[in-house]
């Protein structure tokens, strides 16, 4: 004898505590996602954030020599 889920039109069991499962691992999957793309997203503002100061670094070394070179 074989077992098997029932499912409705909606890709959800038939059987109440079944489809309420299925629709936390939705949720859960959903939150997942949601939270690699903001880690994606926070990703990319820190390598914009270590390029903006790599140039601001470079441009102080720049202005510490013409500073050295007016002032002696």
């Amino acid at each position: 004898m074989m077992s098997c889920s029932v499912f409705s039109g909606s890709g959800y069991s038939s059987d109440p505590i079944v489809a309420a499962q299925q629709r936390k691992i939705d949720e859960l999957e959903k939150e997942v996602d949601q939270a690699e793309r903001a880690v994606d997203e926070a990703e990319q503002r820190e390598k914009a954030a270590k390029s903006r100061l790599r140039a601001a670094k470079d441009e102080l070394k720049v202005i510490q020599t013409e500073a050295k070179k007016r002032n002696g």
